[in-house]
Parts: C-alpha cells; structure tokens; sequence
C-alpha cells in the first residue's frame, strides 16, 4: 500500500471510482461529472486542502480530501472530510487510514475542526467516524431526495485543535525563516552558479531567496531541492545527494508538497514551485 498527494492526472482513477457511488445514496450528486469538471475540482481542492490518494499493487483503490465546511470567512478554521473507495477495499481499515492522515495534515494547517455528512443508513462510515472519535452533532430529516426515496444525513465533528484566543487566519497561519535552517554558503553558491548558467533556457532559475520556504506550511525546503535538481540537469547527478537524502527522511522532500501554492504567491521569480517540486521528486524518486 502507498499513499501520497493526489494530482490532476489522478482524475481519470478518481473519477471511475467515483462513478460507482452515483446510482447511490452515498453521494446526492446524480450525473456523473465530466472529466474536465473532476480534474477542475481536484485541482481546487489542491491548492488549499490536502487530497490523498491510496495505491495498492499500482492500482488506486481509494482517495480521501479535505475542502472548505462553509464559506463565511469565520468558518475557515474548519473543514469537511470525504472518502472513497472501491467496494472490495472497504471495511479494511483503508478509510480510517486516509481520515487519520487527512487529519494530521490539517492540524499543521491550523485547522480545528473536521465534520463529515453520511447519508442514512451506512453503517460502515458511522463505525469510522465513531472509532476515530468524532462525536455525533444531530441528524437532518429528509434532507435529499434521490433513489426514489428521502434520506436522512447524519453529521459528526471532531475537534483536532486547541482554540487559541487570537487564531492566525488561515492565510498567515505559515511558517517563519527562524524555524529552517539556510542553504550554507556552498550550497548557496553552487544554486546560483547552476540558475544563472540555466537562465532562460527552461530550467529553474532558483536564486535561493527563500521566501518560498519561509512561508511553506510543510517546512519544505525548497531551494535545497532546486539546487539538486539543477545540478543533475547541468552536471548528470546531484549537487547536494547527502542533503537530499536528509530532508526526506525527515518528511520534509518534494512529495510531502501539498500544492497550497503560497510558494508561488512569494516568488519573485514566478516559478511555477508546484510542478518543480513534482518534477524533482520523479527525478530523484525513480
């Protein structure tokens, strides 16, 4: 089994699984969406929320997100969580697994409160609610018709957060330069060397700045990546091997990015970090 974030060109998989809740009371959704409209909603969940995905014998077999619970800005502290997964995968502790990281990401993201709706009666997604510890909020009657009959929606929530008197909005809730440690003056250099030599011919032009990691929720460090992978581009093999290894041991690599794209909102240079980041984890990962 594997798990990791979900990308735009998981939608086709995505979306076959998804299909097979349709004709189901599980969701109230009763057309099936089109694969432009399933790709648009992953990658709008992405930008802000994690998504997950779950592969077992290279297949995906399920994926769980997390998105926004209501719109008013006073509710941006919370979020809501769904799961899917194939008929043959559930009721094997798959769904409790997808919630249970769901969860962990959110707490770093300062959130301190996930809900999750369940259509009535589906006894298999009350008992993971309840054994992750969510307590039951109350039931709306009769609140969606589809199937040929009315259903009733149970809700739950969780709290995962303590309630701070003063809570940074969920914008600001970021990381500071203190808590990473820079690129030493070696590292440095060999970064510029490469970006400047790369410039305008299609490679990262990463000048090390830092802003994008001072602000990564994930503590990614990103232009120690940046210069790995511009050195393999230039010289065949990485600048900074040992360092690599390092950073993803401690599940701070390029696949622990979870594209909220505030590294490309600070970028002085424009660079599109998000896919960088894919393409030096594929580099370094095969």
């Amino acid at each position: 089994m594997k798990i990791r974030f979900a990308t735009i060109k998981d939608a086709p998989e995505l979306l076959k699984i998804y299909e097979q809740y349709i004709d189901t009371p599980i969701t109230f959704e009763e057309k099936i969406p089109s694969l432009y409209e399933y790709e648009q909603r992953i990658d709008n969940i992405i930008r802000r929320y994690p998504y997950l995905v779950c592969k077992s014998n290279n297949v995906i077999i399920g994926y769980a997100y997390a998105h926004r619970q209501m719109e008013r800005d006073a509710y941006q502290w919370n979020a809501e969580l769904s799961v899917y997964l194939l008929p043959d995968y559930t009721s094997r502790g798959f769904g409790k697994i997808l919630y249970s990281i769901l969860i962990d990401i959110l707490k770093l993201q300062g959130i301190k409160n996930v809900y999750g709706g369940v259509t009535l009666p589906n006894e298999k997604s009350e008992k993971l609610h309840y054994a992750l510890g969510f307590n039951k909020l109350g039931i709306y009657r009769n609140t969606g018709y589809k199937c040929g009959k009315w259903h009733d929606v149970i809700w739950f929530e969780k709290k995962i957060s303590e309630y701070d008197p003063t809570p940074k909005r969920m914008r600001d809730n970021l990381a500071t330069m203190s808590d990473f440690r820079p690129l030493d003056e070696t590292e440095l250099a060999a970064v510029r060397k490469v970006a400047e030599t790369l410039r305008g011919k299609g490679a990262i032009p990463c000048t090390a700045c830092r802003y994008c990691t001072s602000g990564c929720p994930m503590g990614i460090d990103i232009p120690s990546f940046f210069s790995c992978y511009n050195s393999k581009v230039m010289f065949g093999r990485p600048q900074s091997s040992e360092r690599y290894a390092e950073l993803v041991k401690k599940g701070t690599g390029p696949n622990d990015c979870m594209t909220c794209g505030h590294c490309e909102e600070v970028c002085p240079q424009h660079l599109r970090i998000r896919s960088l980041l894919r393409d030096v984890a594929e580099e370094f990962d095969a």
